[in-house]
């Protein structure tokens, strides 16, 4: 019986963690995988997103876990549970959900702000609040 790779677990690509909230070109996402090497000419697969087809950025061996990490730019998708597998001509593994959740105001905040004058304004914001809050106690 042939081995089908298995996606073991997602993250993003940020910060290893589990929540999912940004999309667009600058999002990553990661999927570690067991079992992708049983497949021939396995550098060569592709992420089925829902009916997207993408390309993945890399994929490296973890061998902290024994994995591989296949990572790829989330495109722009609105928050949903979206299925996600890995394909290879006409292979195809089990899909796993993936939840895409509504970003938090700040964190949209500091994505739209990022290398524009507004970064600034609310560092100081908050520089300001915090050392308020400190001539209040």
């Amino acid at each position: 019986m042939a081995v089908v790779p298995s996606i073991v677990f997602i993250t993003n690509g940020k910060d290893g963690g589990l929540d999912i909230e940004s999309t667009g070109p600058k999002s990553r996402v990661r999927l570690f995988v067991e079992g992708i090497t049983a497949w021939p000419n396995w550098e060569q697969l592709e992420v089925l997103l829902g009916q997207m087809h993408i390309h993945p950025d890399k994929i490296d061996f973890v061998p902290g876990n024994g994995l591989y990490m296949v990572e790829f730019t989330m495109p722009e998708i609105s928050p949903e549970t979206i299925p996600v597998a890995l394909v290879l001509g006409d292979r195809r593994s089990a899909s796993t959900n993936l939840l895409v959740r509504r970003e938090t105001f700040g964190a949209r905040l500091r994505r739209l702000a990022t290398g524009s004058s507004m970064l600034r304004v609310i560092k100081r914001v908050k520089m300001w609040s915090r050392t308020r809050m400190l001539e209040i106690k």
